[in-house]
């Protein structure tokens, strides 16, 4: 295993501290969204189009992302996204505060920062095997979804709320400082990160496109997280699409705007957890024991406030649900970057996330159509049985980790992620 040296010290840190400031901007944006939504209109199905639209681009804009991520420097892709970020709320915000605005607007703007987001999270991935170890990676990925939940989710929901109650255009001011400072670290970041170098072609444009989509459906491991994942975010997309008709008054817990931000602070909280403890119940248990369980507590989770409506039952779900998160997300992306060849990662990493957040639009309109059918509370079930599709799915198909989980472990060492101390 190559050794991480302390110009990788700085690479990490610099990526953790560019991430973290989009992740803040886009936290802050898709509690806000919502809550914007709903000045124009109380329409379940309306109002769920622009988490829709925001999550869309994980379906149509990641296949190209990924191509580029193989075939340009990476770190300048990343502060290019970021900066059109910047620019981007900055124009909505300036609209919003002038009075101007509707939903179709939002929905437009949520669309594209979802673009920017695409590139920005696959660009971060994949360059985290480039600035620390192999061996690292584990705790690498849970100190980056710690900071990613303690910057962005546990910051952003409650500063969204708290700002919208001032003026409809100042949670769209804050995220765009928020891209505008990743912006200037980004930019002033020396290091350089190719993917060339190690380039697999496919042979042409169209295979070249494709080439991490027919890695994926080569590779039974990856094929059965990816079909997981996309099952586990179809759920959960569908009740965060509706889940401020369910918490906002007339809604049924009742609670004002600012109560909403502050309750998804307890998912970040949970997520929090979850990173705090990933590595240790790893290395005791196994990638494949803490691969179930975190589908287990995602069920619980969103089954508590089926059964309990009260904003404290809700509270302790949504604390469940981002541990049951951050322990599949961490052990998902951590065995991706160990078994996928870097010269497809980034191609692997986009038709992984296809796949995957693909089904988090669908998810959003499916959110929708159940909440005004059924009622928004009846939500709350969908998310509650799609983890369980998946915990069948990776107990009858996922093998290979159960198979070289040992080899994995072996190769984790006992102290913490250097770098991060």
């Amino acid at each position: 295993m190559r050794k991480v040296t302390s110009q990788s010290f700085s690479d990490w840190h610099r990526l953790l501290i560019g991430q973290a400031g989009t992740i803040l901007g886009d936290t802050i944006m898709l509690a806000a969204f919502p809550l914007m939504a709903v000045s124009f209109t109380r329409s379940p199905n309306l109002v769920s189009t622009v988490t829709l639209f925001g999550t869309l681009p994980w379906l149509v804009v990641a296949l190209p992302a990924g191509l580029l991520m193989d075939r340009i420097e990476r770190r300048g892709l990343m502060a290019f996204a970021t900066v059109a970020g910047a620019a981007l709320l900055g124009c909505l915000a300036f609209v919003l505060q002038l009075g101007g605005g509707s939903l179709w607007l939002l929905d437009s703007v949520a669309f594209a920062l979802g673009s920017a987001q695409v590139v920005i999270v696959n660009v971060g991935s994949t360059v985290m095997p480039q600035v620390i170890a192999a061996e690292d990676l584990t705790r690498g990925n849970s100190l980056l979804y710690a900071v990613q939940h303690g910057v962005g989710e546990l910051g952003g929901p409650p500063i969204a709320g708290s700002l919208v109650v001032v003026g409809l255009a100042m949670p769209a001011w804050a995220a765009a400082s928020c891209y505008f400072l990743s912006a200037i670290v980004l930019l002033t970041w020396r290091s350089r990160f190719f993917g060339e170098q190690a380039y697999e072609r496919a042979g042409g444009v169209v295979r070249d496109l494709f080439g991490g989509l027919f890695e994926l459906l080569r590779r039974a491991d990856l094929l059965a997280l990816a079909m997981a994942s996309a099952l586990v975010n179809l759920g959960g997309q569908a009740v965060i699409a509706v889940l401020v008709l369910f918490v906002v008054r007339p809604g049924e817990l009742g609670l004002s705007r600012f109560g909403y931000g502050l309750l998804l602070t307890a998912y970040a909280v949970g997520g929090l957890l979850g990173a705090a403890f990933a590595g240790l119940a790893t290395r005791r248990l196994g990638e494949r024991a803490v691969l179930t369980s975190s589908l287990l507590l995602l069920t619980i989770g969103w089954a508590i406030p089926f059964i309990w409506i009260l904003p404290q039952a809700a509270g302790i779900g949504l604390v469940v649900v981002g541990i049951g998160s951050a322990w599949f997300g961490i052990t998902v992306i951590a065995w991706r970057q160990r078994s996928v060849s870097p010269g497809i990662l980034g191609r692997v990493t986009a038709a992984f996330r296809v796949m995957s957040a693909g089904a988090m639009p669908v998810g959003a309109v499916l959110g929708g159509v159940v909440a005004r059918a059924f009622g928004v509370r009846s939500v709350f079930i969908l998310g509650a049985a799609t983890p369980l599709v998946a915990l069948t799915l990776v107990m009858v198909r996922f093998r290979p980790m159960y198979l070289h989980e040992k080899e994995v472990i072996a190769n984790e060492p006992e102290g913490p992620l250097e770098g991060s101390r």
